[in-house]
């Protein structure tokens, strides 16, 4: 896929080299990330989702720091009736590693200290993009559509170098690809059970893209030179530690990742489904505390199983 690309106001620019890593890893995710089929939909003949987004050619705008502090004003109170949501940030003695998930390491976390920021934490997505699902470019004339926004001078200066800025730059987008995979019905007022949901699936889609294009490379022989496995390898590493070390309804991406959750029960394309009808007042609200109490407080010890009991609930 070509990626629909509009500087509009940054002074720092994506590179061809860049942007084909980015098409390529949207078009090997298109082709090989294929979801179990849902029960939940009762039409079979319906096209998922995930291809029947990915076939819009949406915008995404690069844009400096101030005009994406206009815009994201714009979205908060479009969408969020002006309140910006509350971020957590784990503390240092909250973060679990991989060996502690699995007891081994499957691939690892490594060189932990190369990409620590401030207190050890690294800024989350929407400090530096935004996925705006009405955004109209004329303000209020012309018909609202789709948009993402990078904000590039942001994503610069959280890159240590050429390497992580691709990286990092590439990860923002396919998070906010994943909002843009979920845009289906209208969750108001956007609330705490959403921010924990609808975040959490963005990043755990984005790191599962990643990984199938990894496996592609292992498993398929797909042979471009400019794309290799190691390459990949640090991308899924560097990914992983990005997102752990973010606030803590983004971390749950990573253990939802782990655990295996979207994968094998599709997940997120229930909650994609069934957000609008989530969001009515009284419906399921014992099984919605339930969920949010457990990801905020204990999922960091959970190997998988009572989550999924708690996703059940809520989308049985």
């Amino acid at each position: 896929m070509k990626l629909n690309i509009i500087n509009q106001s940054s002074e720092i620019d994506l590179t061809p080299y860049q942007i084909a890593f980015m098409e390529h890893v949207l078009d090997l995710s298109r082709v090989i990330m294929q979801f179990p089929d849902d029960l939940y939909h009762r039409k079979k003949s319906e096209p998922f989702i995930f291809q029947n987004n990915f076939s819009l050619n949406i915008p995404i705008y690069l844009v400096d720091e101030d005009q994406f502090k206009k815009i994201k004003e714009i979205y908060y109170d479009e969408n969020r009736y002006g309140r910006e949501p509350e971020l957590v940030y784990p503390d240092e003695k909250e973060y679990i590693s991989e060996e502690e998930l699995h007891g081994r390491d499957i691939i690892g976390i490594k060189n932990k200290d190369k990409h620590k920021g401030k207190k050890g934490q690294t800024v989350h997505s929407e400090a530096l993009g935004l996925y705006f699902p009405n955004y109209s470019v004329l303000g209020k004339i012309g018909m609202p559509q789709p948009a993402i926004f990078l904000c590039m001078h942001t994503i610069s200066k959280e890159a240590k170098d050429h390497n992580e800025f691709l990286y990092l730059t590439t990860l923002v987008l396919l998070h906010e690809l994943g909002h843009h995979i979920m845009n289906r019905g209208n969750y108001k007022p956007k609330d705490e059970f959403y921010e924990w949901m609808e975040e959490s699936f963005a990043e755990c889609l984005a790191l599962n893209m990643i990984k199938k294009v990894l496996d592609a490379y292992k498993h398929h022989n797909y042979g471009f030179d400019d794309h290799n496995i190691n390459q990949f390898v640090e991308f899924l590493e560097y990914s992983k530690y990005n997102i752990i070390r973010g606030p803590k309804n983004y971390q749950l991406g990573y253990y939802l990742f782990m655990f295996g959750q979207t994968s094998k029960y599709n997940y997120s394309s229930r909650w994609t489904w069934d957000k609008q009808e989530l969001c009515k007042p009284n419906y399921k609200t014992v099984e919605k505390k339930a969920w949010l109490n457990y990801v905020k407080y204990d999922v960091i010890n959970d190997k998988g199983a009572k989550l999924e009991q708690l996703y059940k609930a809520l989308f049985d």
